[in-house]
């Protein structure tokens, strides 16, 4: 393919399988190239090639791969005779012939491969370049940080990229840190090691990546899809490189550092290592109470747990009602842990934060940081008609458990587990069997539906609101 090539060159060439396919360069200095990010490691380069001397010429036409090179093919008096154009090329070259190869080893995930003669009297001619990759070092590497949404900030946490607004279309939607909540963006990271940074607000189709223009030489960042790159270029991908407790990001296509300008503002990539800005990647966990006035919550970070809202552990099942307590959830919810939320009024808010590696269990609460469908025979935090319960999931019923929330698992085999305090339990005396019409159902202390009210804890459903009854 002749996309992403820079340089000058002409195409040309015939044959039945894939015509005009071949590059030449005529009487002129030629360096013609692309630079592509792949996975680090050891590289063998191949490619179909010749020149010719015209005129006296001793100059030499080479083809290369980052700092390494390889002169092509110098045709020979007898050849010349039937390779002269680029027909007769391109036939020579679906035969195999002139072929020129060179080892390389790329370490920064960033490969650059051309053609170039500094002479202005050869005739050179190629195609078909090939990478075969003969010893990987990047491939399955960990990533510098995981996949997942982040908002992208300063190694101080009190500035955010955004985009910088107001009305004029060639800057609005260039990227400035400051004092807000910052843009969340999805990081995608491929085995290459190189990352994709697409925002989530107003994503299209995905093209809203922060990226680099080289417009004017300001190597400016944008946050946008109205000023997405030429195709095959990768102005668009990242590598990130873990500095301490926070991180550098290198642009694959100038190999320069993403940086805050002197202003305090406008953020650039043109700084080298020594300059680049360290940022720190904030995930963002969702806290959301309805009028249900109960639900689940979990973080990979510690939350300061608001004002109004009481936070319990789920440590049990005794019969079917469960076993809670505020043991060291008075002021915060430690990372990967997942609670019981509580509160009287209706809560919405947003947290953010730097995550900690962990397994987001606590007691028999198991924590989801992204959307998963529930697994059967586990429960749910559900509300059927007024009434809040965990609620055993059944086949083909499977709801899905949100990002930030959490599921409950346990041997009990009960439809229904409650978390009602022991205040809310009514005692009485003996068993009047007469009663047994006033309820809608009755179950045993082990979830079973039963006829009457039995010795011991029951749970009675009224109107649609489940009650406890503890007969003596």
């Amino acid at each position: 393919s002749f996309l992403a090539w820079k340089g000058d060159y002409a195409r040309g060439g015939s044959n039945t399988t894939d015509p005009f396919t071949v590059a030449e360069r005529y009487h002129a200095t030629t360096n013609v190239y692309q630079t592509i990010a792949v996975p680090n490691g050891t590289y063998k380069v191949r490619v179909q090639g010749f020149y010719r001397n015209d005129e006296s010429s001793t100059d030499i036409s080479y083809f290369y791969a980052n700092n390494e090179q390889t002169a092509l093919h110098l045709l020979t008096a007898i050849e010349q005779e039937t390779v002269n154009n680029t027909n007769s090329a391109s036939a020579a070259f679906a035969k195999g012939e002139y072929v020129s190869e060179r080892t390389v080893t790329v370490t920064d995930n960033k490969l650059t491969i051309g053609i170039k003669t500094d002479g202005t009297k050869n005739w050179t001619c190629w195609d078909n370049f090939e990478l075969l990759l003969t010893n990987a070092t990047g491939l399955n590497q960990t990533p510098a940080i995981a996949d997942g949404d982040y908002r992208i900030g300063t190694s101080d946490g009190t500035k955010f990229i955004e985009r910088r607004g107001g009305t004029d279309e060639g800057e609005k939607n260039e990227s400035v840190v400051r004092t807000n909540q910052g843009l969340m963006a999805t990081f995608k990271t491929d085995i290459a090691g190189i990352t994709l940074i697409t925002f989530k607000e107003n994503a299209g189709e995905g093209k809203d990546r922060l990226f680099v223009s080289s417009k004017n030489s300001k190597e400016q960042v944008y946050t946008d899809g109205k000023h997405h790159v030429e195709k095959n270029t990768h102005h668009h991908y990242w590598a990130i490189e873990k500095s301490g407790d926070f991180f550098k990001l290198r642009n694959i296509e100038n190999g320069l550092y993403l940086a805050v300008k002197d202003d305090g503002e406008t953020v650039s990539c043109e700084a080298d290592v020594a300059d680049a800005t360290l940022w720190s990647f904030e995930q963002s966990a969702n806290m959301t109470i309805t009028d249900a006035k109960w639900a689940t919550f979990v973080a990979p970070f510690d939350v300061t747990i608001p004002s109004g809202v009481t936070a319990y552990n789920v440590t049990g099942v005794t019969g079917t009602t469960l076993e809670k307590n505020t043991t060291g959830l008075e002021t915060t919810i430690p990372a990967n842990t997942p609670v019981l939320l509580n509160s009287e009024s209706a809560v919405n808010q947003t947290f953010y934060g730097k995550a900690v590696n962990g397994t987001p269990t606590n007691g028999i609460l198991t924590g989801v940081y992204k959307d998963v469908k529930a697994t059967v025979g586990t429960y749910v935090l559900q509300k059927h008609d007024d009434d809040v319960n965990f609620y055993i999931v059944a086949s083909g019923e499977e709801p899905t458990v949100s990002a930030n929330r959490a599921y409950l698992t346990t041997s009990a085999s009960a439809k229904m587990l409650s978390f009602t305090d022991d205040d809310d339990i009514t005692i009485i005396e003996g068993i009047d069997v007469t009663n047994a019409g006033e309820y809608d159902a009755i179950y045993n202390a082990t979830g079973i539906q039963v006829d009457a009210l039995q010795k011991g804890l029951n749970i009675v459903v009224k109107d649609g609101k489940s009650y406890k009854i503890y007969v003596k």
